[in-house]
């Protein structure tokens, strides 16, 4: 289990590079004066924290403002049934979602090299 979080760990940075290292790119930091420029980049990153703090804090606020304890299970019934018919009527019907087939391939291809057949 350890080594699912790290290993998804070090894959999720991948988006972290991708979103946020141009940002980070972008900042005006001096780097002449070392001390100035680490103060800076780290105003830099207490307001990033802050703000996913901040963020997080009123989703938290938000969320426990529901009742969820009441109808969560017909909640989680109706999108396991809806689940459900979607797989049957794909199945059975054959939709052919065009959108995701790069996708399935990406991932089976992924899949295959991890497995190693």
């Amino acid at each position: 289990m350890l080594w699912s979080g790290f290993i998804l760990g070090l894959l999720g940075s991948f988006h972290c590079m991708g979103m946020c290292g141009p940002i980070a790119f972008l900042l005006p930091v001096n780097h002449k004066n070392p001390t100035q420029k680490a103060f800076q980049v780290s105003v830099y990153h207490a307001g990033r924290l802050f703000a996913y703090g901040l963020i997080g804090f009123l989703l938290g606020l938000l969320g426990k403002s529901f009742d969820l304890f009441g109808w969560q299970q017909q909640l989680s019934i109706a999108v396991g049934v809806a689940m459900i018919v979607m797989v049957i009527t794909t199945y059975f019907i054959g939709m052919n979602f065009t959108v995701t087939k790069p996708l399935y391939r990406l991932v089976g291809k992924l899949k295959s090299a991890m497995v190693g057949s």
